[in-house]
């Protein structure tokens, strides 16, 4: 029993000296997602119709207004998600989600949550293509 607990006491410890051991973590299980979703396109690109454009725009004003400062991001992180993705693509024009994935990944550590990602790409992907008429999150 002893050596069962100090076995478990000591990778609790590396996590916390090793960081990077928990986005490891992340990163395998966003591999899983993606792999899940390998059938669909990875890239969400910017609508050309403008009426989307400006959609997507007050869609992502929206999203500003439900970040609570006090709360940390891991407890919005649908929200974060969403506007990344969003401010992401209205900058750049695409965005490649398995790439974002990743980099959030880092960023955020144990705080990011590959569920809520997968979730946001298909809400924002379904503003692209219909204007949020189905939304229902799902690739």
């Amino acid at each position: 029993m002893k050596q069962i607990l100090i076995v478990v006491f000591s990778q609790i410890v590396k996590d916390l000296v090793r960081p990077e051991g928990i986005v490891e973590d992340l990163i395998v299980e966003l591999e899983v997602i993606m792999i899940t979703m390998s059938d669909s396109d990875p890239v969400i690109t910017l609508p050309s119709d403008s009426e989307l454009k400006e959609k997507l725009q007050r869609k992502l004003e929206e999203y500003g207004t439900r970040i609570l400062t006090y709360q940390p991001p891991r407890l919005q992180m649908d929200t974060v998600c969403k506007m990344i993705i969003l401010e992401r693509l209205l900058c750049e024009g695409w965005v490649d989600t398995r790439e974002l994935s990743m980099e959030m990944a880092r960023i955020f550590g144990s705080g990011f949550d590959p569920r809520a990602f997968t979730n946001a790409c298909g809400v924002i992907k379904d503003y692209c293509k219909t204007g949020g008429q189905k939304n229902t999150g799902l690739w």
